[in-house]
């Protein structure tokens, strides 16, 4: 259960919006993005705030204990927004921010869906990250041993393990603190298909006032025992301006 909305009471649209993102949705997808707040009340309202501070109601789905899905979107713009989310707390209604973030199709192809839970009974959470794929690399360890009779080195293979490496844009520091703690979950999905964290995600050092940072991520194909894969809910084929985003079980593609 991770909140990556990093929701709070305390901060203003004009805060939000210099601070840059570390999230970006896609619009027209019917494959629902699920998110997870405190758990505390529910949640009755949801508006997009955009830049120029207009408000556009998102509609969404309440699933209880704490989690909310949003699919479908119907909102696609290459500026920053906010969410605004209210809150009824046992009769107190709370009024919360998140942080910025994109809901755009723009270079979609820049961007991972990753769905992670904790146990196989738990709700399965959907967000959408500006981390990309770059290539793919082999991990070889050798050892090495003297042949007294020829006199010779020999060095033979112990392991050759084959991992993809992806690259994130900039994020904060926190929403990649938050990202290292989704991907060390017995659950992960990229793009639908199941990965395991290879090494642990170098979290850069905060200097000064900056608290945003690039980080890789190295991940290997899952090799454990069930399914391995998971599949959307619906693959989606929306045309937008001049764009085509299409959703399938590899990956989400600006075509």
């Amino acid at each position: 259960m991770i909140d990556f909305l990093n929701l709070s009471e305390n901060k203003s649209s004009c805060e939000c919006l210099k601070l840059g993102y570390s999230m970006q949705l896609l619009p027209y997808q019917y494959d629902p993005y699920v998110f997870f707040t405190d758990g505390l009340g529910y949640i009755s309202d949801i508006k997009i705030i955009d830049i120029y501070g207009n408000e556009t109601n998102l509609p969404f789905e309440w699933l209880n204990d704490g989690y909310f899905s949003i699919k479908n979107i119907q909102f696609n713009d290459a500026n920053i927004i906010i969410l605004k989310i209210t809150k009824d707390v046992f009769g107190d209604i709370k009024t919360l921010y998140s942080d910025p973030l994109l809901i755009s199709s723009k270079n979609a192809c820049k961007t991972t869906r990753i769905n992670f839970k904790c146990l196989e009974s738990d709700v399965m959470q959907s967000i959408q990250v500006p981390i990309y794929y770059v290539q793919d690399k082999r991990s070889t360890e050798l050892e090495n041993y003297y042949n007294i009779g020829n006199k010779t080195s020999i060095s033979y293979a112990t392991s050759n393990a084959k991992y993809k490496v992806y690259k994130s844009k900039f994020m904060s520091i926190d929403a990649i603190n938050k990202l290292n703690d989704a991907l060390i979950l017995p659950f992960v999905y990229f793009n639908y298909k199941r990965v395991t964290l290879f090494e642990a995600i170098e979290i850069p050092d905060m200097q000064a006032d900056e608290r945003f940072g690039e980080t890789i991520i190295n991940v290997s194909e899952y090799k454990g025992i069930g399914n391995n894969d998971i599949t959307p809910i619906f693959n989606l084929v929306a045309e937008n301006n001049d764009n085509i985003i299409t959703e399938n079980n590899d990956n989400i593609i600006l075509e």
